[in-house]
């Protein structure tokens, strides 16, 4: 019974690894992202649930990718099965690729260089004045580590030093 279960298990793995088709994106490929919504009172036949373009901005595991959907947009992290290519259309010379207009004014990534490249030093300075070290900007107007801006303080009057 155990080599009958095993002969079928491997015709059947046999069959479907001959007819799946694996996927892979590169850094920057443009892709769909598929969402599936209830669609009530409609045939799922005609929904269309993929939503994009995105942009794959890296690979985190052989399955897993980081998307976004425009370069200020929060990246999210995907599964493969969830991603289908998309495809750029060509400008009017037929050799470029047309980006999506979110993307136009964005064309590459910008990525922080490391302070070796740069040729900065380090500074050792305890970063209470702005919150971040090796910033040389005046400090900002809030409490570092908070999000609420900082009032300067209040003092408690009287009502008769007010009317003097």
């Amino acid at each position: 019974m155990r080599d009958h279960l095993k002969a079928s298990f491997d015709r059947n793995k046999k069959r479907y690894d001959a007819r799946v088709k694996s996927s892979h994106f590169g850094m920057g490929d443009f892709v769909y992202y598929y969402v599936p919504k209830n669609h009530y009172g409609k045939n799922r036949k005609w929904a269309m649930d993929n939503r994009g373009p995105y942009r794959v901005e890296r690979r985190v595991n052989q399955v897993n990718y980081v998307i976004r959907r425009s370069p200020t947009a929060a990246p999210i992290i995907v599964h493969i099965d969830r991603l289908s290519r998309y495809y750029l259309q060509k400008e009017t010379d037929g050799i470029t690729d047309r980006l999506p207009a979110v993307w136009k004014s964005h064309s590459t990534t910008v990525r922080p260089t490391p302070a070796a490249v740069t040729g900065q030093t380090a500074d050792t300075s305890d970063a209470l004045s702005t919150g971040e070290v090796g910033n040389s900007a005046p400090p900002p107007h809030r409490i570092p580590g908070t999000a609420i801006p900082s009032s300067p303080p209040i003092t408690e009057m009287t009502v008769d030093e007010a009317l003097s």
